[in-house]
């Protein structure tokens, strides 16, 4: 099965990430996230539309204490 060509893309990491152990994430048309540890490995695919919701969520949850949310900073849409 042949993957899909990906153009080249600036990935960023969390603000949070000083472990590694973090996910990577490229901001464009879509918004595409990968493990730091191993970049060539798969890559989540995800619309601006359901990261910003993503991004909010987490933010919400961090700000009101959820526990197992870390307070890093997100790129945003």
């Amino acid at each position: 099965m042949n993957q899909p060509v990906v153009p080249p893309a600036l990935f960023r990491k969390s603000s949070a990430s000083e472990t590694g152990n973090c996910v990577e994430v490229a901001l464009g048309r879509d918004v595409l996230v990968r493990d730091s540890k191993n970049s060539n490995a798969f890559l989540l695919s995800f619309s601006q539309d359901s990261w910003t919701d993503f991004v909010s969520t987490v933010a919400s949850s961090s700000a009101q204490g959820v526990s197992g949310v870390s307070g890093g900073t997100f790129p945003s849409v």
